[in-house]
């Protein structure tokens, strides 16, 4: 079993806000195409591998898409949404662990009323 974690890829994202990557490439990366990334890994909305950039020096390893075990993300927050989905649609997770209001918009159901 593997437990990682889901982020976002935009201004004040995870990989910048902890000096991983600068503001530049963050910029770069959302030109791109990305919305997310996990363990160090950039993928657009459909779960695409971005190439390039940042890419070239991951060392992280990179997991079999999809696994034969359960790869369960985590993430919480609106502002995970997109970067959820995309790991979603591209096998990076097959599990999934969130708040009410990330999986409320991921369902694309309002269930407060």
């Amino acid at each position: 079993m593997v437990f990682l974690g889901i982020g976002e890829i935009g201004a004040g994202c995870p990989l910048h806000r902890d000096g991983f990557i600068k503001a530049d490439e963050v910029t770069e990366l959302m030109k791109g195409g990305a919305i997310g990334e996990t363990i160090g890994w950039v993928f657009d909305k459909a779960g695409n591998p971005i190439q390039g950039g940042m890419g070239a020096r991951v060392t992280s390893i990179q997991l079999l898409r999809p696994s034969k075990r359960p790869v369960i993300g985590f993430a919480a927050g609106t502002q995970k949404t997109k970067a959820v989905l995309g790991a979603l649609r591209g096998h990076w997770v097959n599990g999934l662990v969130t708040d009410e209001k990330c999986a409320m918009e991921i369902l694309g159901d309002d269930f407060s009323g």
